[in-house]
């Protein structure tokens, strides 16, 4: 039999991330296991966003970690809801391309 202890569910917070989510959600309460959710922050380069936009990139970069701690928070709740252990990382650096 299997024995899953901690499952991953890394987000980009769209809704096929969403979607699985949902999966783990489901896996996490069927094993008992920890559900460990993971977003990363891209790394921007230092500069300004454009002439017409003249922030920062190292505020950008704070708005998004901002947004990622706060949905990342949102989705451990709603994990605890459901019943299941939840942890929850962000980093930044940048995310592996898709294929």
């Amino acid at each position: 039999m299997i024995r899953l202890r901690r499952l991953l569910v890394p987000t980009d917070f769209s809704e096929s991330a969403r979607h699985a989510l949902t999966y783990g959600i489901s896996f996490a309460r069927e094993y008992q296991a920890e559900l460990l959710l993971l977003h990363v922050v891209e790394m921007v380069p230092v500069g300004y966003a454009s002439d017409l936009f003249p922030v920062p990139m190292a505020e950008v970069f704070q708005e998004l970690a901002g947004y990622a701690r706060n949905e990342l928070g949102k989705l451990a709740a709603e994990c605890t809801g459901h019943g299941v252990a939840t942890a929850s990382w962000w980093f930044k650096g940048r995310p592996p391309p898709r294929s």
